[in-house]
């Protein structure tokens, strides 16, 4: 009976050349939209799920409560607070420290390159998985200014030749000194937060001696008033993050004291959320969205849908062509049921005709995808399963009502080629075209405004001329050395202004943010600052409102 219904669907779709060119190239659109789709929302869920012991990670978030009642979330946590986790809460089976910052690389007295450089404890690597391509995870780091650098990093550095025990000098606020590389970590995801994606791992700080900061890492490290730290910690199997919540009010107050327990609360955020959701706990440069991604998953469950109503409106609209087929087939005996199985059968062979162009056209858009998003998507064969049983529910939602609608001619009215066209099925078919519009102009008028608002946001009056602006990063040098280097910049012809600056402007983050009291208001308001020198308000061309 299937290789029946299959025949007869396989030879109507051959008659009708032009019909089903038409719904194929509809379906195989709306499938193309709908997976690529689907592999973006795979991938933005699937960040950081590589590590092991992923569903057992979590991130310590530090949630204050303002005085006028906001939330602010700082940029890490206190240092003491890993090992007070895991004194005091026998669920927890580890817990590590993690420091993040921006150094400079130099090899030989030479300017190389900038890099991203975290600082870890003991347990990092036990909770964690960061393959060695070369070196001990284990006691890489045991010697004092030893390093890991990914391989990436190892090529820029020093090409093809063995970067085990090469000398770099890292230099920063708080770096200023040379380490040996002990070790090759292999290049993390893509789908990795960027917060846990350094390109040099090493677990000691080197602080310049001449500066205050000997005493700031000695406070990030083990003062209870200084947040700065990334606390991750790894529950046992068997233990539960809503028992850690039950015991969570206790321990604030144990290590905090009462009135500091009521303005601070700590939150554990499950690692795997870290990307989709931090940024509404502060988490540093995230750049995942769960609303873009509802938003995403909706304009795909769209797509399909007007592709499925698309299809139902050329089945009906040709009605007329198969009333003498439908009447034909119930004269000689044939039931509804076989009529339905009959017309879905035609419509499921459309979806997966459709299907395998949509495949084709994925392929072919996915490099164009890829290179302007930034990511890495791709078909894997895994997915084929998921994209299968899609094709067929398309096939069974798109040809639905034209089955139902087809097979309820009467055999008399239907070899007339005049059946009963008024009442309820009019209705339905006037009901999905104005659907099938509405949802086309609400697409549509998306998409404008999208553009619209991305192009503001591209021209938009920033306060201050940013056209023939460089900006340089990682300048940790004293002022005296910073107005050397004015000097030597402003020599160029082409130079016109140079400043210095403690925080790029559109660069602020909590670690520079005061609250100011204002005469006339009740609550303090937040305010990032910058530490800037006498030129800049002429190099950025700021204009000046009073004074």
């Amino acid at each position: 009976m299937f290789k029946n219904y299959l025949i007869v669907a396989i030879r109507t779709l051959a008659r009708h050349k032009a019909y089903t060119f038409i719904n194929v190239i509809g379906l195989a659109i709306g499938l193309t939209c709908s997976t690529l789709i689907m592999l973006y929302l795979q991938y933005e869920f699937s960040y950081d799920r590589h590590h092991s012991k992923a569903d057992r990670i979590h991130r310590v978030i530090a949630e204050r409560r303002l005085s006028n009642g906001n939330l602010s979330y700082p940029f890490g946590v206190q240092g003491p607070i890993a090992s007070a986790l895991a004194g005091d809460f026998p669920e927890i089976e580890r817990t590590t420290r993690f420091y993040r910052r921006p150094v400079d690389i130099r090899i030989d007295g030479k300017d190389l390159l900038k890099a991203q450089v975290g600082v870890v404890d003991a347990e990092f690597f036990n909770i964690f998985d960061y393959p060695l391509v070369k070196g001990n995870v284990q006691t890489g780091l045991q010697t004092p200014f030893s390093a890991f650098i990914t391989q990436t990093l190892a090529y820029k550095l020093f090409g093809n030749e063995d970067p085990i025990g090469q000398e770099i000098l890292i230099q920063s606020k708080l770096f200023d000194h040379i380490y040996t590389i002990t070790g090759i970590l292999k290049d993390m995801p893509k789908t990795t937060t960027d917060e846990l994606a350094p390109e040099l791992i090493t677990a000691t700080f080197s602080p310049q001696e001449s500066t205050p900061y000997p005493q700031f890492v000695e406070d990030i490290q083990n003062d209870w008033n200084v947040y700065y730290a990334f606390t991750y910690i790894l529950l046992k199997p068997t233990a539960s993050v809503a028992t850690l919540k039950e015991k969570m009010p206790d321990f604030e107050k144990r290590y905090l004291g009462d009135e500091t327990a009521q303005k601070v609360q700590y939150k554990m955020m499950p690692l795997t959320q870290l990307h989709l959701h931090g940024r509404d706990y502060g988490v540093w440069r995230v750049t995942g969205d769960i609303q873009v991604c509802y938003a995403f998953g909706l304009i795909g469950i769209l797509i399909v849908f007007v592709a499925c109503i698309n299809f139902m409106n050329l089945s009906t609209a040709r009605s007329a062509r198969r009333m003498r087929e439908v009447g034909m087939r119930k004269a000689v005996g044939a039931k509804r049921i076989q009529l339905i199985y009959q017309f879905l059968g035609e419509s499921i062979l459309l979806s997966a005709l459709a299907l395998i162009l949509a495949l084709g056209l994925t392929e072919l858009t996915l490099p164009l995808l890829n290179g302007f998003m930034d990511i890495q998507l791709s078909l894997r064969a895994d997915l084929l399963p998921v994209l299968l049983v899609l094709a067929i529910g398309v096939g069974l939602l798109a040809g639905s009502y034209p089955a139902l609608f087809l097979s309820s001619f009467k055999p008399t009215a239907a070899l007339k080629s005049a059946p009963n066209t008024k009442g309820g099925h009019v209705f339905v078919r006037k009901g999905l075209v104005v659907i099938q519009f509405a949802i086309s102009m609400v697409l549509i008028a998306a998409t404008i405004i999208v553009f619209r608002q991305t192009e503001y946001m591209r021209t938009a009056n920033l306060g201050f001329k940013s056209d023939a602006l460089v900006e340089m990063r990682g300048l940790w040098g004293v002022k005296t050395q910073a107005e050397a280097m004015k000097l030597q910049f402003l020599q160029h012809a082409g130079v016109q202004n140079v400043t210095s600056m403690s925080r790029l402007v559109g660069r602020e983050s909590n670690v520079d943010r005061q609250f100011v009291s204002v005469d006339g208001l009740e609550n303090p308001i937040g305010v990032h600052y910058s530490l800037t020198d006498h030129d800049f308000l002429s190099t950025y061309q700021v204009p000046l409102l009073l004074g």
